[in-house]
Formats: structure tokens, sequence, C-alpha cells
């Protein structure tokens, strides 16, 4: 999926913990946006459709590779690049 440019999204915050998959990310060049898992699927979708324009906004600003959060009213940076490149 990175190699078509697309982004990820999934509902794993242990994927910020886990040195082998944070490295898979990087290597991959995937933008990861991670959605709060408390929450429905239905509910999922509409916090999804409502920030749209968020995540759009936020993925021009930040190059792939990246994890990042997706809360109700903004995105935050977990990983980038810069948090591994010395």
């Amino acid at each position: 999926m990175a190699q078509n440019g697309w982004i990820t999204l999934t509902s794993d915050v242990r994927l910020r913990y886990n040195p082998s998959e944070k490295e898979a990310v990087m290597q991959s060049n995937a933008a990861i946006i991670i959605l709060a898992s408390d929450y429905t699927h239905h509910r999922l979708a509409e916090n999804f459709l409502a920030a749209r324009e968020l995540i759009v906004n936020f993925v021009r600003q930040n190059p792939a590779p990246f994890i990042a959060r997706l809360y109700r009213d903004r995105i935050e940076m977990w990983l980038s690049r810069d948090d591994l490149t010395p």
C-alpha cells in the first residue's frame, strides 16, 4: 500500500512501541494514521469522515514515512523519519 502512496488506517496503538514494526514503517515509507480504538466501527467511520480535511492537510505537510494519531480535533505526530535519523 505504501508504494502506491496510500495512507494506512489502523487502531493498533501498540504499533508505536514495537521496534520491528516501527522499522518496517520507516523502510516501506508508509503513512500510518492510528484511529481511536475505543469506538464502534460506526463511530470510527463518522470521526474519519469528519476529519478528512484535517487528514489531507496533515499528509500534505508531513511526507511519509510517519505514524500519527487522529484525535477528535487534531492529528499528533508520533513517529517520523526525523525521529530515527541521527
